[in-house]
């Protein structure tokens, strides 16, 4: 428990490091005038760095430990367990930060953000097993995981979700000053206090039923999304929407993750994590890019009308794939 403990507090830095500037667009824009649109451009750099280190990594470091961790059965909730730092730097580090930063200046954020590294390093290599990866002789070509059955359908998925997702996500601050309510912090507060909500229920139904538990999770994901564009202009239907996002779009990239190891197999889940991580930076960046043009060119109302489309096609490709992507039973391995 304490090994995963550590990996989700990794996960809680990478998310906070990443997600911040989404909750500090306000101050950080007045402070360099600059528009919003291009500090939420900090966001894709971020994750095109991440883009980019993703494939190299997971050869000398095995990068999926989580999964490895842990028996066949229980895969679900480790990863779930893993992904929870993300939740927890949504649900507290965000929003408090956000907070601290109208007292005492944005980058005292960034600062004591860029001290918890130091410690976290020290307790990965106490706690963190140095599990072994594969024998050269055993490693399975990157193109040869890339065309499994299902896996790249996985990867689309994860790609729309996450486009729709950082389109969202990185400008909820405007989208709260468009509506009047104008309090950010409680706007990311409320997304991340319903990303907690049964997260032990969401591992448990990963492992138990996967493909119905994400099919519902992007049903009530494209509904938010559709009420945000047309009555997101009031607070309290933007704050009922925001809890729903929060509530199953955090969830939703845990069940292809673990569709993907389902997909690849374990002795192929380094490679196939490899390439959904650099999916998922690739959509951060491209989604962070995507609502940073739409808000400067057409405005804030547009930004659920450009994630909307992106859900429903996830949700009709899941629809779809029941035969090797996401089956309604899942394999044993």
């Amino acid at each position: 428990m304490w090994s995963l403990l550590a990996l989700a507090t990794a996960a809680f830095t990478a998310a906070m490091t990443q997600l911040l500037p989404a909750g500090l667009l306000p101050p950080i824009s007045s402070s360099l005038h600059v528009p919003q649109g291009r500090i939420g451009l900090l966001v894709s750099g971020y994750a095109a760095a991440s883009f980019l280190a993703a494939i190299p990594l997971p050869r000398p470091c095995a990068a999926c430990p989580a999964a490895r961790m842990v028996p066949a059965q229980r895969r679900g909730r480790a990863i779930a367990i893993v992904l929870a730092g993300i939740t927890v730097a949504l649900c507290l580090g965000i929003p408090i930060a956000t907070a601290v930063a109208t007292t005492v200046g944005w980058r005292s954020s960034f600062a004591a953000l860029a001290a918890l590294p130091v410690v976290l390093m020290a307790w990965v290599r106490w706690k963190v097993p140095n599990l072994p990866g594969d024998e050269p002789a055993g490693r399975v070509p990157l193109r040869r995981v890339a065309s499994l059955p299902g896996v790249p359908t996985v990867l689309a998925v994860t790609m729309l979700l996450l486009l729709g997702h950082q389109a969202l996500y990185s400008y909820l601050a405007p989208m709260a000053e468009r509506s009047g309510f104008g309090h950010t912090s409680l706007v990311l507060f409320t997304f991340g206090v319903a990303t907690v909500a049964g997260i032990w229920i969401v591992g448990a139904l990963t492992d138990r039923h996967l493909r119905p538990t994400l099919l519902a999770a992007l049903a009530l994901i494209a509904a938010a999304m559709l009420t945000m564009g047309q009555f997101g202009h009031i607070p309290t239907v933007l704050l009922l929407a925001v809890a729903v996002l929060g509530r199953w779009l955090r969830r939703a990239p845990t069940l292809p993750q673990t569709a993907l190891v389902d997909a690849s197999s374990p002795g192929n889940a380094d490679v196939a994590t490899s390439m959904q991580t650099t999916i998922y930076n690739a959509g951060i960046a491209a989604g962070s890019l995507t609502g940073a043009v739409i808000l400067e060119r057409v405005g804030v109302g547009a930004l659920p009308w450009t994630a909307f489309p992106l859900a429903a096609a996830a949700l009709a490709i899941v629809a779809a794939a029941r035969r090797h992507a996401f089956p309604a039973q899942r394999p044993s391995h």
